[in-house]
């Protein structure tokens, strides 16, 4: 893998947990949100 890469899956993953804990805020925390959550890579 080129560093490029490396970098453009991390910015990716931070993308996500961020989007993750936005969307926590709104949307009230259940068994099956967080399953669908855990199944995300």
């Amino acid at each position: 893998m080129k560093p490029s890469e490396v970098y453009q899956q991390l910015t990716n993953k931070h993308l996500l947990q961020k989007r993750v804990a936005i969307w926590r805020k709104y949307v009230p925390p259940s068994e099956s949100t967080y399953k669908s959550l855990s199944a995300v890579p």
